[in-house]
């Protein structure tokens, strides 16, 4: 079985073992919660560097710092450093999707979300007079009543049926739009199931 020990214990347990009295003056520059030294270092240490100085600075002046200015920023300090190799990996994605012959279209991308959907959602606040002990709260009865919503869109700017699963054996009686998709979940199935 095996085990992992965080920068503190190993610190603490320095004579015990000969690998890590070997790395104690990296063990003493890192965080104590830090478990391993595995995976390659970061590959532009010059960029890395200059990234970290350019957010502090941004906000040492208490400026807004975004990952839009940060990929940019990113592009200028590569372009300034000479790095010939440094590419985007989405930008090189789309453009593997767009020249290789693999068959992938837009209309086979898409994205699903789910959205949970309560009945009778109720305040947590409420008003009542001074030195009253019982708060009592009216509500319709359906606390426990969840639907859940899957909205569906193409990367072909297609969108699909919206899907209800409701949490429950059975279907409400009410008058829906044709195109909404409607199925009862009494037994938690996986929603792929109940989309195919």
């Amino acid at each position: 079985m095996r085990r992992f020990y965080i920068v503190d214990f190993k610190l603490k347990a320095v004579k015990s073992i000969r690998q890590w009295r070997n790395l104690k003056p990296k063990l003493k520059g890192c965080k104590i919660t830090r478990k391993a030294f595995r995976g390659p270092g970061p590959k532009w240490r010059e960029l890395q560097s200059g990234l970290k100085s350019y957010v502090i600075d941004k906000r040492i002046h208490y400026r807004q710092v975004s990952t839009v200015m940060i990929k940019r920023q990113t592009k200028i300090f590569a372009e300034e450093m000479g790095y010939d190799k440094f590419n985007e990996k989405i930008p090189n994605f789309r453009t593997f999707i767009r020249d290789e012959p693999i068959g992938l279209v837009s209309e086979n991308i898409g994205n699903m979300d789910k959205i949970p959907v309560l009945f009778d959602i109720v305040s947590g606040r409420t008003v009542k007079e001074k030195e009253k002990k019982d708060v009592l709260i009216t509500t319709t009865g359906h606390e426990r009543s969840n639907l859940t919503m899957i909205l569906s869109a193409t990367a072909s700017r297609g969108k699909l049926d919206p899907l209800i699963i409701f949490k429950r054996k059975t279907i409400p009686r009410v008058l829906l739009s044709s195109s909404v998709i409607i199925r009862a979940n009494s037994s938690r199935l996986d929603e792929r199931d109940t989309y195919d």
